[in-house]
């Protein structure tokens, strides 16, 4: 048939041989190639049954990964604001520590290390995101499992 085969392989004798050998290339070949470690989480949270806009309000409005905050007190603040919100503090509570840093020269400081922190805070939540819903689809199958 023209075929390329390994010297390992043996060449398919019978028709089952021959349905056995497709569908091992067909397995090999399905299985799909992802442009990072990201998509591929991504893709399995949606086929376990995953919103995608769960997945995307972690991140919010903020660009953690494009903001500048070097010498850029709006956006310091807003990275303090995030983190702080974090946190668990209001409204009223925020705007006085923000005052407080910016008295003591520290906004940019304290930016810096909220924004890492933000990193690491962010990075969980989607993990946290991905693993629950890993489980729940796991317990799904398992219930549908044992009612039939």
């Amino acid at each position: 048939m023209g075929w390329d085969l390994d010297e390992e392989e043996e060449v398919p004798s019978t028709p089952e041989e021959l349905v056995d050998y497709f569908q091992s290339v067909i397995e090999e070949n399905s299985v799909p190639q992802y442009a990072s470690e990201e998509v591929e989480a991504l893709d399995n949270f949606v086929k376990n049954g995953g919103n995608l806009r769960d997945y995307f309000e972690i991140d919010g409005e903020l660009d953690l990964e494009e903001i500048s905050i070097e010498e850029d007190e709006t956006n310091q603040k807003l990275v303090l604001k995030e983190f702080l919100k974090e946190k668990g503090f209001n409204s009223k509570q925020i705007e006085k520590k923000l005052t407080k840093y910016e008295d003591a020269g520290l906004l940019e400081d304290e930016a810096e290390d909220a924004l890492e922190a933000l990193k690491e805070i962010r990075e969980q939540k989607k993990q946290q995101l991905l693993k629950d819903q890993e489980n729940q689809a796991k317990a799904a199958q398992k219930r549908q499992q044992e009612y039939f």
